[in-house]
């Protein structure tokens, strides 16, 4: 279930850099540069965040309770 929240959100983020993209070169008439550096940066963002999520240890409050550690 958490892989696909992961992919949710890079493939959330990439396609709002894209839409964002698309509406400022309609905007701007400087059609396909802010695009083609909303791809870069969105995509960049997006694999980031991806990795960061992926790679982070859990914080010990989202541990399933028998792997909780019991500091007391």
């Amino acid at each position: 279930m958490a892989y696909l929240a992961h992919a949710s959100q890079f493939t959330g983020e990439l396609v709002a850099y894209i839409l964002l993209g698309l509406w400022i070169d309609h905007v701007a008439g400087t059609s396909p540069w802010v695009l083609v550096g909303g791809c870069v940066v969105g995509g960049a963002a997006s694999l980031y965040h991806l990795i960061r999520n992926v790679t982070v240890s859990p914080r010990q409050g989202d541990l399933p309770p028998k792997q909780q550690r019991d500091d007391s």
